[in-house]
């Protein structure tokens, strides 16, 4: 009875300190820009292979033109991330698809954002319906999701990079993503027009893009 009860205890913990997205950043590229870096934990797993016979009688593996387009758009975006890494802009949509199209040579769609209260990763009475729907209109098609989490200056600049980055997550969770390839940009509080540090809701927000990567198709 006692390791019952034991187990009952540990169980309710793990459930009280899970994440609130349900969803893990498994298979995300996710690009910081507290450190200008890149997490992609499956970038070798996801590529996509066939084997073919080479005139030698040797196998050798064969990489699809949609992974190499991938693997570009990786690299723009951490050649450009100083001009990609701005709350400020990101705030403004129709700023932020300028920006997107002129250094990463995609064509952007903005689908939608997702406003939080301060020091907030969770909205009290979510409804992404609407954002559900539009990802799902680019589902088996040559295009990829972005998603950007921002955050203002009223924390600190390391809390601020969490929350960001919690921020995209939470869109993550409740969005039916359908296999597309997501990117996710944690701006914290970069670029963020705020002097005194004060809370601002502009920039709390996550913000949903398509980006279509095969402009031949």
């Amino acid at each position: 009875m006692l390791m019952v009860r034991l187990f009952i205890t540990l169980l309710m913990l793990m459930l009280s300190t899970a994440p609130v997205t349900g969803k893990t950043l498994k298979g995300l590229t996710v690009f910081n820009c507290q450190n200008m870096s890149l997490q992609s934990p499956t970038l070798g797993a996801t590529v996509r292979k066939k084997e073919i016979l080479d005139y030698d009688g040797r196998i050798h593996s064969v990489i699809s033109g949609e992974v190499i387009e991938q693997i570009n758009l990786t690299r723009l975006f951490l050649t450009h991330m100083g001009e990609l890494c701005s709350a400020s802009h990101a705030s403004i949509p129709s700023e932020y698809l300028s920006i997107m199209q002129s250094n990463l040579g995609v064509k952007p769609i903005f689908i939608g954002s997702v406003f939080f209260s301060n020091g907030s990763a969770v909205v009290p009475r979510p409804d992404f319906v609407q954002m559900s729907r539009a990802v799902k209109e680019y589902t088996g098609k040559q295009y990829a999701l972005l998603i950007i989490g921002s955050a203002d200056l009223s924390g600190e600049a390391s809390f601020n990079d969490w929350l960001s980055l919690e921020r995209a997550q939470y869109i993550v969770g409740q969005v039916e993503l359908n296999n597309l390839k997501t990117y996710i940009l944690a701006l914290g509080g970069r670029g963020s027009i705020n002097k005194l540090r004060q809370s601002n809701p502009q920039y709390r927000r996550a913000d949903l893009y398509a980006l279509k990567i095969h402009e031949s198709q």
